[in-house]
C-alpha cells in the first residue's frame, strides 16, 4: 500500500521555515551562410544593399502596375477579337468582389477584436467531465520525468510503452537543456520557464557566498526553503486557477515564496522504489472527481 499522502499544510513550521538564503527550451535550425570571396567586405555590403534596393523597387512597381497592366493587355487583346465586353465585365466583377471581401474581413476582424480577448478564468470555462467507464474525471495532465533516460531508447523501441505514446501522440524532435545540464536546474526550468540564472538553482549543490549557506538537493534542511527557488512553477499557477494538483518528488519546495503549496505533495527523496511511485500516482488517478488532481508531476530515477 502507498504511504499516506502528504497534503497541503501538513509540514511542521520547522520544516518549512528553515533559515537558508534565497523553457529554457529553445529550438534552433542550422543556417547556411553564403561563401564570400576575398574581395573587400565593405564593397560586398554595398553591392548587396544596391541589389536589395533594386529588388524592392521592382516589387513595388510590379505591385502597383502589374494588375492594371495585365488587365489593359487583356482588354486590348479582346478588342482585337471582338469579345472584350463580356470578359472584361467578368474580370471587373471579380475584382470588385475581392475588394468587398477584403473590406468585410477588416471590419469583421475589428469588431471581433473590439470585444477584447476571450476570458481565461478557468472557473468560468466549461472544462467538461469525461468518463472511462468506471468513474468520471476532468481533463488531466500527467508529467513524468525519467532522469537519465536516453532518447535513443525510445527511438529503438527499447521502451515499448513510451514508444507507443510517441507514435500515437505527439513528440518533440528534441529539447535543449538549460545550462548547467543538471537535474535540479533543468527540472525547475521546466516548471517555471526560466533559465538557471533567473530561477536561482545554478547546480544540484552550490554555495551562496552572500549568506554563507550551501544548497544540497538531497538534504531537505538545505533545499526546502522557498528563498532558494525563484519563479512561479506550473503547479502554483494551476492552484491559483482553482485546480487540484499533486507533486510526487518533482524538484521544488513544499511552499513557494508566495505561500502556495500543491494540493498533494510528496517531497523529493533519493532511492525510492519505482513501484511505490507508480502506486502513488495511480492512487491519485483513482480518486473521486471532487478531489482528483488535474495536474500531476512526478520524477522517477532509480530503485
Amino acid at each position: 500500500m502507498p504511504r499516506p499522502l502528504a497534503k497541503k499544510g501538513s509540514f511542521s513550521q520547522e520544516e518549512i521555515s528553515l533559515t537558508t538564503p534565497s523553457s529554457p527550451i529553445s529550438l534552433s535550425r542550422p543556417v547556411d551562410l553564403p561563401a564570400y570571396s576575398d574581395r573587400d567586405p565593405r564593397e560586398k555590403t554595398r553591392n548587396q544593399y544596391d541589389d536589395r534596393e533594386k529588388g524592392r523597387d521592382q516589387e513595388v512597381d510590379d505591385d502597383e502596375h502589374g494588375e492594371s497592366a495585365a488587365l489593359l493587355s487583356e482588354m486590348e487583346g479582346m478588342e482585337e477579337k471582338g469579345d472584350s465586353s463580356n470578359r472584361v465585365s467578368r474580370r471587373r466583377k471579380l475584382l470588385a468582389l475581392g475588394f468587398i471581401f477584403l473590406i468585410l474581413s477588416v471590419v469583421g476582424g475589428s469588431a471581433w477584436w473590439s470585444k477584447g480577448p476571450p476570458s481565461r478564468n478557468v472557473e468560468t470555462q466549461n472544462l467538461g467531465v469525461l468518463s472511462n467507464g468506471t468513474h468520471e474525471f476532468k481533463p488531466t495532465i500527467l508529467m513524468v520525468s525519467l532522469d537519465g533516460l536516453r532518447a535513443e531508447y525510445v527511438e529503438r523501441n527499447l521502451t515499448t510503452h513510451l514508444h507507443d505514446i510517441s507514435v500515437q501522440g505527439l513528440r518533440a524532435k528534441f529539447i535543449r537543456p538549460v545550462f548547467p545540464s543538471l537535474t535540479f536546474p533543468n527540472h525547475w526550468a521546466l516548471m517555471t520557464g526560466l533559465y538557471a540564472e533567473s530561477h536561482g538553482l545554478v547546480a544540484n549543490t552550490f554555495f551562496d557566498p552572500i549568506s554563507g549557506e550551501t544548497f544540497r538537493y538531497t538534504d531537505p534542511k538545505h533545499s526546502w526553503n522557498a528563498s532558494w527557488w525563484g519563479g512561479e512553477p506550473a503547479w502554483a499557477t494551476a492552484v491559483k486557477a482553482g485546480l487540484t494538483t499533486a507533486n510526487l518528488m518533482w524538484p521544488g519546495p513544499p511552499v513557494t515564496r508566495e505561500g502556495i503549496s500543491p494540493t498533494y505533495y510528496v517531497p523529493f527523496k533519493d532511492h525510492v522504489a519505482l513501484d511505490w511511485k507508480h502506486d502513488q500516482i495511480f492512487e491519485w488517478l483513482d480518486m473521486p472527481l471532487e478531489v482528483r488532481p488535474q495536474l500531476i508531476t512526478g520524477k522517477s530515477f532509480e530503485r
